[in-house]
């Protein structure tokens, strides 16, 4: 009869373990796919810089060689490169916010500033018409 008396409680423990233990298996993945997330960012900061820096010395070695043909096709695929070593930065950059990585934690971590200093970089170092003008006239 005791043991009946106490059947209610012990499900409501049961019960409520079961729901900690759920939330801490969402709490995991969360975090799991957040550290999947900056690992992804971490790898496309790095190959969009590896990327972009090719793309310059591509671009020298035409201007180099002196053949306005070249010249012309290494700065529009300088363009091309860094638009979308920008486009994979800020995707990348997103999908950490997406899942629930906390934006301002996201701005002040190691990889999250290397991101926001390399969009800056392109931000500031932007092909204008005039600079592209002056390569394509050597």
């Amino acid at each position: 009869m005791q043991a009946l008396a106490q059947e209610p409680a012990m499900l409501r423990q049961l019960d409520a373990a079961a729901v900690k233990q759920e939330e801490a298996t969402l709490a995991l993945e969360l975090a799991r796919m957040q550290h999947q997330a900056i690992q992804e960012l971490s790898h496309v900061v790095r190959q969009a810089g590896d990327d972009v820096v090719t793309a310059v010395v591509n671009v020298k070695a035409a201007v180099d060689s002196g053949s306005r043909d070249e010249v012309d096709s290494a700065v529009q695929q300088r363009c091309t490169v860094r638009g979308m070593a920008v486009d994979n930065v800020r995707a990348a950059s997103r999908k950490c916010v997406e899942c629930g990585m906390d934006a301002k934690y996201l701005e002040e971590s190691p990889i999250g500033s290397l991101a926001r200093t390399f969009l800056d970089k392109m931000e500031n170092d932007a092909d204008t018409d005039a600079t592209t003008g002056t390569l394509v006239q050597v």
